[in-house]
Order: C-alpha cells, then structure tokens, then sequence
C-alpha cells in the first residue's frame, strides 16, 4: 500500500510539473491544465476553420518574441480562481526600447474578421512589447488583465457596419510607455465598440497619445480612470481621445490622473455626449502657450474648423471639481466647437484663465442651469472667482448663450472676454442665480488640486437658491448625475444634482399627479392624500429613503398623523398594490 501511495505522489508531481513545447506553425485542439504551461518555440496560428481551446488556469508562455495569429476560432475562457495566464519565458531586456529589441516581451494576439466565434474571458495577459491584443471581429471579452505591457494595447478594427466590439470589466494596470494607445477603437467606418466597467489606472505612459483612442462610435461607460501619467518626462498626453462619429462618455469616474498638456477627455470630432461623469483632481501641468491643440483641467473640446465649429458637443450631469490647468480652463477648455453645456456643477477647478471654462473662437456655445462655484484663477489681480474666460475674432463671433446658472458674481464680473470679441447674445443674461453660496451639502473646501472631490457630495440642501431655478430648454435629460429622476418641482434645478431625487422611486412610477395629491403642503400634525383607488398602502420617507410613517389605503381619502415628523422635506407614496407608484414630495413644517 506505501508502494502504491509513493507511486500516486510521483505521478502527481509528474503531471503538475508537465510541459508542453509547441514547435509547428499551425495549431488546433485543446489545450488542458494537465499539459500546461505550454511554451510557444515560434509564431503560431489557428488556420480558418481550426479552433484552439484554451482551459481554465493554462500558461501560455513565449519563448521567444513570438505572436499568436487567429484566422480560425481561439476559445480561451478562464475563471476568476483560475485565469488564463499569456506571459514570456525571459523578461530580460524588458528595459530596453521596444523600437530597438522586442527582448524581455512577445509579440501578442491578432485575431482576424474571420475570428467570429472567437472568446477571450478572464484571461492575464503580461509583458507584450511593441505588439498588442487585435480584435477585428464580433466579440465580447470580459473580465482580463493587461499588465506591464510596453508600447502594446487592445485594439479593434473593422470596416464593416455588422461588426461589433464589447470589453467589459477588464483591468488595466502598470502598462508603460505606450506611444499611441492602451485601448483603441479604430471603427470609423464599421461596427460600434462598447468598453464598460473597466479599471484603467497606474499606467506610467511617456510621450502617450491616448489611454483610450477612438475613431467612430463608442459607449464609454462606467469606467475607473485613475492615476495615470508620468510628469518626469512629457507626460500623458490624453485620457480618453474621441474622434469619429456619435459616442457616448457616460457615468465614468476619472480622476488623479496628470498629463502634460491637455484634459483628461479630449474630444476632436463627431457629435459626443458627455454625460454624469465625475471628473476630479486631474492636473495638466504645460503652463506654456500650447496653442489651439491643448488645454482643460477636465475636458477640451476642439472643432476643426474654427469658423463652422462643424462638430456637436453635450456635456451635461457632470461633477467637475478641483481639477488643474497650467495654461486655460481649469474645468473646461473648448476650441470651436459647439457646444451644450447643461446641469454640470463645476466647482473649486483652477487655472490661470477660465478656471471654470475657456472658450476659444466657438460659433455656438450654450451654457446653462451649471454650477459655478469657487473656480479661481491662478495670479489673477481681479475677481479669484472670474469663472469664464474667452475671446473670438471677427471671422468667428461667439454666439453665447448664458442664462440659469448658478454664478458668484453679476454676468460681467463672472465672465470675461477679451477686448474686441464680438458676441451675439442668444439669451438673457440676468436669468442667472447670483450669490454667496449654492448651498451645496458638502463641497470640496478649496480649488486646490489635492483635496480629494471623491469624498465631498456636491448635493443640494433645501435652502439653495439652485433648486427649481433652471430652465427646461436644453433640458439635460430625463435623470440627473445619480440616476435620478428630473424634474422634481416647478423647473429643472441648476447643477448636476436634481434636489429631491430619490433612487429608491426610480421604477414603475405613475406618470402624472392625477393618481394622488396631498394636502395641506406645507403640513404641520396632519396630512390628507387622495388617491384614485381605495386601495393599497401609503409610505412618508425622508429623503435618504428611509420610511417615516405608513397607512393602509382603504378609501380614496387617507388621513395620517404626521406630529411626530421633524420639520423637513420627505415622500409621500402611493403603492397601488399592483407594484406601480405614485409620488409627491411633501414638506413638513
């Protein structure tokens, strides 16, 4: 029985240490955890109508600065205990110029149009050098990590219209010195690509051009981008470069990330939506005259024709606070291109002009219902709080916009253009909100650029002078940077928080306020609600959610005491019992 056991232990060890040398060019099957790792002699590929699966938990491992080329079908599907590993044998030569030696990297993943079929899932991919992951067909790749690569990225490519791409929940991390791209959309003239729920951060990239390049429509969603850069050297250059047709940046957060002469989002065509992104504590730091190409703490906005502005940007429900510009538009820099600026709260940014927004030689530029609160203008002799800054020619007037925002100061002394510009006003500019504070719940306490705006809520209270004080034209959506329903009250409110929005009432509301209405409002000890059936139940809730106080509907007319509620702002709701609601908010005094 011992013989027998020392056998068992011998085969175990045997299998868990086996390997497998690939040493043909052309490669099919089924590659399994008990032959891994697999080391890769030479260029392969999986020929047209071949497949290669790949299981869970194999290493692939190059010998060599050698790539994998796809035609066929590569399965390649991992766990979360147990990914799919691609690496080098040899990391040696890893530091020197991947234009000089592919030493230290291999040669990456290329899958073709053929490649329709095609997985990669959970899945590590380490130490690519000047080659990266290609998608050119149909597919949807989740759940990998790309890390400490050098001068490679994920990129897809497709000329065809049917084509689509998706990457969802991969990480990014540790990548070095990319000189075009980390991830690059090249579709200007195909299908769409959709990267959502990924984490991009602590990539140290010199002479970059972009971590994210696009050139055709994109849904950037959801996403971490966050403390990338390199300021020993010229820096990072953009975040995420948008060029091409509709795309959508949308409910991603960006932030700590420093760059050497632009924002972090860069848009250089097309008709993008920027919106409910959370856009912090980003720093550009070239205080050199840069030209019409560069500028913006958060966002530049460039057209490129400066006297059509012959692009189409919307850049609504953002919080863009306490980011840094050496040179102009400490939270938005924008270069003839036209633009809907609607229900963003842009506060504490900073910059020697425009340190809310810069505007440069743009046709057609609307800014309303915003926030400008606390934006200071580095070395300025006047107003600290001078939040816009712009100046045009006569080749190219500015036709403005300016009504409903929030503004710490009259129009004239918040907003500035140079000597000479000629403005066609398209609105009235006494319709803003002037004073001393928005009353906003918890804001970031400073323009510097390293108090975090991660931990500060930009909400409103109930006394800010923001709510039901926007207005409905340009109306910035149906929900507001936390998901929530506009309009509550008489008007749309000014910033990128709706007052009064509650997530928790977000589903299967009656539209209408012919289903229920209460009174008196305000009420103090009693509060009467008509609904249109006597049924079901009524809740108060405060405004973070939590019920108050609660009846059962058995008539069309409710009484309920309310002596016991604190003064305030709460929820009456009306659940009909068939799951839909009806809501109306009530004060309480």
């Amino acid at each position: 029985m011992k013989k027998n056991l020392t056998f068992l232990l011998l085969f175990c060890g045997f299998v868990a240490n086996a390997s497998t040398s690939i040493t043909t060019s052309i490669v099919s099957g089924h590659w399994t955890l008990s032959g891994s790792p697999y080391l890769i002699h030479n260029d392969i590929t999986v020929a047209y109508g071949d497949s290669l699966i790949i299981d869970a938990g194999v290493h692939v491992l190059f010998q060599g600065y050698y790539g994998i080329y796809v035609p066929g079908k590569l399965i390649a599907i991992g766990d979360s205990a147990s990914p799919i590993n691609f690496d080098v044998q040899d990391t040696t030569g890893w530091h020197l110029d991947p234009y000089i030696s592919g030493a230290g990297g291999w040669a990456g993943i290329n899958f073709s149009i053929t490649s329709t079929g095609s997985e990669f899932r959970y899945v590590n991919v380490q130490h690519l050098k000047s080659s990266g992951i290609s998608f050119s067909s149909n597919m949807v790749t989740t759940s990998c990590n790309f890390s400490n690569n050098k001068e490679s990225g994920v990129s897809f490519s497709s000329s065809d219209y049917s084509i689509g791409f998706e990457m969802a929940g991969w990480n990014f991390f540790n990548n070095h010195d990319s000189i075009s791209y980390l991830i690059y959309a090249n579709n200007a003239t195909g299908g769409a690509a959709n990267i959502h729920n990924c984490n991009i951060n602590n990539n140290s990239l010199v002479f970059v051009s972009s971590l994210v390049l696009t050139h055709g429509p994109v849904r950037f969603s959801e996403n971490n981008v966050y403390q990338n850069g390199n300021i020993s050297d010229s820096g990072a250059n953009f975040i995420l470069q948008l060029n091409g047709s509709y795309s959508e940046i949308t409910h991603n957060k960006i932030y700590n990330n420093i760059l050497k002469k632009t924002a972090p989002i860069v848009v250089y065509s097309g008709n993008v939506d920027i919106n409910a992104n959370y856009i912090c504590n980003n720093q550009t730091l070239d205080s050199g005259n840069c030209g019409l190409n560069y500028g913006g703490g958060g966002i530049f906005l460039y057209g490129l024709s400066l006297d059509t502005g012959a692009y189409n940007y919307v850049v609504r429900n953002n919080i863009i606070a306490n980011n840094y510009c050496a040179y102009v538009g400490g939270g938005i820099y924008d270069v003839s291109g036209n633009a809907k600026i609607i229900n963003n709260t842009i506060v504490n940014n900073k910059s020697p002009l425009g340190c809310g927004i810069y505007i440069d030689f743009v046709p057609t530029i609307h800014i309303k219902n915003n926030i400008f609160y606390g934006n200071t203008n580095v070395g300025a002799t006047y107003l600290s709080s001078q939040d816009i800054d712009g100046r045009c020619n006569t080749l190219s007037p500015i036709e403005l916009s300016f009504d409903h925002n929030w503004i710490g100061h009259s129009y004239h002394q918040a907003v500035n253009f140079q000597p000479g510009s000629l403005i066609y006003y398209l609105s009235d500019t006494t319709l803003n909100q002037v004073g001393t504070t928005p009353s906003l719940i918890a804001p970031t306490a400073t323009a510097n650029v390293t108090e975090s705006a991660l931990t500060a809520n930009f909400g409103l209270i109930p006394t800010s002078a923001c709510i039901d004080h926007g207005t409905n034209f340009g109306f910035s959506g149906p929900v507001d940077y936390a998901n929530n329903n506009r309009v509550i009250g008489s008007s749309i409110d000014i910033g990128a928080y709706e007052y009064g929005a509650v997530p928790f009432l977000q589903n299967n509301i009656i539209t209408g306020n012919s289903a229920m209405s209460v009174y008196p409002n305000p009420a103090v000890n009693v509060l009467f609600v008509s609904t249109n059936e006597p049924n079901g139940q009524i809740s108060i809730m405060d405004i973070t959610g939590k019920e108050v106080g609660n009846k059962k509907v058995i008539s069309t007319l409710t009484c309920m005491d309310i002596h016991n509620l604190p003064g305030g702002t709460y929820f009456a709701i009306w659940n009909n019992g068939t799951g839909e609601k009806a809501v109306q908010k009530l004060v309480v005094e």
